[in-house]
């Protein structure tokens, strides 16, 4: 897990992932006066949008990152809204919950049966969670140039204790996961979201957003080259339409229950 993120820089080229948030909470419904967990707030856009969306609901953020977590106080003073750092491996809460979710966070953890056995400890019985990150497709275009970035001999001549960060799964193997947590499972499933970039820069841009956390030791300039070089190396299998590049980002999305 990375704990330093850049929030302006995030924020900056992030709209993909705020799109998405957006789609995710138009289709929810929550109760009056339930509280709800956000995992992986990040710059707290999404959780801002449960609490304006749902006024009388109580929301709770948590990131990894104390820099987004301070980012995401100061953009978003609501009554029914507090951010606290917290490790999504390690949540500390006890049947407090109604509904749980994350979003464009999770493929960053490497124990997901700890994190969901600390969801199932967080939700009140007959509580929800939403899971949305993700998911393992090798042959979509936009994963296989993210795995080509971190086997550039470029990074370790720089710092070779730069590794692949994220961690990817198939529905099945997410499934037996939820099993070993002991929460029910509503849906799994690896769905194919088509994101739509203006221009090469701007699938550059959404890399960029993403790489940094694992790969600050490298200089922006030497990051940058390997980017575009990655782009230039997928940008022919992507679909394109009216000047945009379109490609699949393959979402693993998660319903569970706790019984």
């Amino acid at each position: 897990m990375y704990d330093r993120w850049d929030p302006e820089r995030y924020v900056a080229h992030s709209l993909h992932q705020e799109k998405l948030a957006g789609e995710i909470i138009s289709r929810i419904s929550l109760k009056e006066g339930a509280r709800v967990l956000d995992i992986g707030c990040g710059d707290g856009k999404a959780a801002a949008r449960i609490a304006v969306d749902f006024p009388s609901v109580r929301v709770t953020g948590v990131d990894h990152s104390a820099e987004m977590v301070a980012y995401a106080g100061s953009a978003h003073r609501l009554p029914n809204l507090e951010f606290k750092v917290m490790d999504a491996q390690h949540l500390s809460f006890q049947e407090q919950f109604d509904f749980i979710l994350s979003i464009s966070c999770l493929h960053w953890i490497s124990d997901h049966v700890t994190l969901l056995r600390g969801i199932r400890d967080a939700l009140k019985p007959g509580g929800r969670t939403f899971l949305q990150f993700m998911g393992d497709d090798e042959n979509a275009p936009i994963m296989r140039g993210m795995k080509s970035f971190f086997r550039d001999g470029r990074l370790k001549q720089h710092d070779a204790s730069i590794a692949f960060p994220f961690h990817f799964f198939s529905a099945e193997k997410y499934r037996s996961f939820v099993e070993a947590a002991g929460l029910k499972i509503l849906r799994v499933e690896l769905v194919q979201k088509e994101i739509a970039y203006e221009s090469r820069h701007g699938l550059a841009a959404m890399y960029e957003s993403v790489l940094i956390p694992a790969t600050k030791a490298l200089p922006d300039a030497v990051r940058m080259e390997i980017i575009f070089d990655m782009v230039d190396g997928i940008i022919g299998d992507c679909r394109h339409e009216d000047g945009k590049i379109c490609t699949n980002l393959p979402r693993l999305e998660v319903e569970v229950e706790k019984i």
